[in-house]
């Protein structure tokens, strides 16, 4: 899976910690009526 290693390698090259990852399918991005 060649996203999941980028995330791994983009997480790995940070200094501080990611907890959360939001993506644009979750319901804080998607306009729900």
């Amino acid at each position: 899976m060649v996203a999941a290693q980028f995330l791994r390698n983009f997480i790995s090259g940070l200094p501080c910690r990611i907890h959360t990852i939001l993506t644009d399918n979750g319901i804080r991005f998607t306009s729900r009526k």
